[in-house]
């Protein structure tokens, strides 16, 4: 049964739109001990500089109304999480959103699986829809910058602030973005192999030249552009500067639902790769 993206809401916050706070000393304490104990050799010396919290984030995407009345009607919010929170006020950001904001639903967080985690999201709503006729997910992400937290460090840190939701059911509704399949490898080759397959499976001769493959910039494997131009497929290339971050699928959706077209059903091809362990994640989607 196929499934549909109904509701998409992205936006990326500045300092200047929202509270903001100052890095308390224990978790500068925290974060040094840490440092001193383990020899971490990645040099996390906590600079002071001002964060917006997990909590004001929240705010931010709940003043919506568009939003709110999505997600307070869905049976279950998944909350997909690559930066962990910093110097957090709650154990559980999943159950202060759920009471303070008084939604129905339980709210599950999927981490430790690195800025892919969105592409995981919405391949678990799909597995998970496979089992139900009527059910409605829905995704938020909340992410807070932390490039400027730490000096000296080679990680990987998100730079910019950002907020986010969709939902996703059975039911397709008047716009809705259907989710064809979403494809997980950690070589190149066989993910582009797998999504020309899945391309391939399609009416290819009504999708000729109107599959648009959207791509970051700077953080994709050049291999894999490479590999796209030399072998001539039908995808059209397209690529986005985005920083780093990990809501560049959200930032893709709420694009491709802006720019409707509704004469001609056009196929994207989303692709992205994990900062950390260079795994790689396409999802195949007609609008």
């Amino acid at each position: 049964m196929p499934l549909y993206i109904n509701h998409v809401f992205y936006d990326e916050i500045n300092y200047d739109k929202t509270n903001k706070k100052y890095l308390r000393e224990r978790f500068r304490n925290y974060y040094e001990d840490l440092v001193e104990r383990y020899g971490i050799r990645n040099n996390l010396r906590i600079r002071k500089q001002k964060y917006i919290d997990t909590a004001h984030l929240s705010e931010y995407l709940f003043k919506n109304s568009e939003v709110y009345s999505v997600l307070k009607e869905v049976d279950l919010i998944m909350r997909p999480i690559w930066i962990p929170p910093i110097d957090p006020d709650y154990c559980s950001y999943e159950l202060y959103i759920k009471h303070h904001f008084q939604l129905k639903s339980n709210i599950i967080d999927i981490g430790d699986v690195g800025s892919l985690c969105q592409f995981v999201c919405i391949d678990l709503i799909n597995a998970y829809l496979k089992s139900t006729n009527q059910y409605d997910i829905a995704l938020i992400s909340l992410e807070s910058a932390t490039k400027h937290y730490f000096r000296e460090c080679n990680m990987r840190h998100a730079e910019i602030n950002f907020v986010g939701s969709l939902c996703a059911g059975n039911n397709v509704q008047k716009h809705g973005i259907e989710i064809i399949q979403v494809v997980f490898d950690n070589d190149p080759h066989s993910l582009l192999e797998r999504c020309v397959s899945n391309v391939c499976t399609l009416e290819i001769d009504k999708i000729s030249n109107h599959v648009l493959l959207l791509y970051r910039d700077k953080y994709l494997s050049p291999h894999f552009v490479n590999l796209v131009q030399k072998n001539h497929y039908c995808f059209m290339l397209n690529k986005i500067d985005y920083p780093i971050s990990s809501g560049f699928l959200l930032y893709c959706l709420n694009k491709i639902m802006l720019s409707k077209n509704t004469k001609i059903k056009q196929y994207y091809l989303i692709v992205d790769e994990d900062f950390e362990s260079h795994r790689m994640a396409a999802i195949l989607l007609k609008y």
